[in-house]
């Protein structure tokens, strides 16, 4: 596989009190939008925690990335040879990137 299969990011998230929610890319090409009447009205709630959340992704995933290629390069501590970063912190990052991937973990 080369290179992302999603819209590259950074995404914005852009939101109007018309109740209207738009994810888009740097130069505005939409990724997502929502229309929720009900529950855009209130201001922040768990929608729109969930639509920064969306926003996030495509940085979260590359960040993601970027550790665990770096927690690789890491020197063991000694005595006893033990990884900087636990190994299950990084099979969770690992997992989490396949899971985003489309790919099992």
């Amino acid at each position: 596989m080369s290179g992302p299969q999603h819209t590259p990011g950074p995404w914005r998230l852009n939101l109007s009190w018309d109740a209207e929610a738009v994810i888009t890319t740097d130069v505005g090409e939409p990724v997502l939008q929502q229309v929720a009447p009900d529950a855009m009205r209130g201001g922040v709630d768990a929608l729109d925690e969930d639509l920064q959340l969306m926003a996030a992704a495509p940085d979260l995933l590359e960040a993601l990335k970027q550790l665990v290629a770096a927690a690789s390069q890491l020197p063991l501590l000694p005595p006893f040879g033990l990884p900087m970063i636990p190994p299950e912190v990084l099979d969770a990052a690992r997992a989490a990137i396949a899971h985003a991937e489309g790919r099992e973990p």
